[in-house]
């Protein structure tokens, strides 16, 4: 492919803006709920819809530059992606794993609250994964197309796009490297 039909590395900036929006939703959301205790006209439910408007964003930037695109790029931002909400996962695993324990305390509405944050906190955390996985799609329709990968793996991996995060990536470059 022609080179100066390439994108530059200004394409970097839209996975560095998703990971910052990841993370800045429960700043946001811990800011405005403190808000509106002060006064009541800030609503902090537009800000659970963020996972969606940043992967929607993602899957823009993927098809409308997705030729002009290089599969390197497309790696490297599937990398910043991945490897930068690693500590969001861990840290929103921890935040499920401390609903549930909770749910088996003697106070009677925990058994209730216990799990209903813990199904709102793993909603969110997939669709923060789902709007991630634009750029991961288009990095391995793009290496099945140009041979790089086989069929079989990445039919395989673009399955797990939707399940695992950074330890999927990971576990991607190996299997890459032990089958080419």
């Amino acid at each position: 492919m022609n080179e100066s039909n390439k994108v530059s590395r200004a394409v970097y900036i839209v996975p560095v803006i998703y990971v910052l929006g990841m993370y800045m939703m429960p700043v946001l959301f811990w800011i405005i709920c403190n808000m509106q205790e002060a006064t009541e006209s800030f609503d902090a439910g537009w800000i659970m819809v963020m996972p969606i408007v940043l992967g929607l964003v993602n899957l823009a930037v993927v098809l409308i530059l997705g030729k002009r695109i290089s599969r390197v790029q497309l790696l490297i931002c599937t990398r910043i992606i991945k490897y930068a909400l690693i500590p969001f996962y861990v840290i929103g695993g921890f935040c499920i794993i401390v609903a549930l324990l909770l749910m088996l305390t003697p106070v009677v509405v925990m058994i209730f609250v216990g799990p209903t944050v813990a199904i709102v906190l793993s909603v969110i955390g997939w669709l923060g994964l789902l709007g991630a996985a634009p750029f991961a799609i288009a990095y391995i329709v793009r290496a099945c197309s140009e041979g790089v990968q086989g069929k079989v793996l990445s039919v395989f991996a673009g399955i797990f796009q939707f399940f695992f995060t950074g330890i999927q990536s990971f576990l991607g470059s190996l299997l890459f490297r032990v089958f080419r």
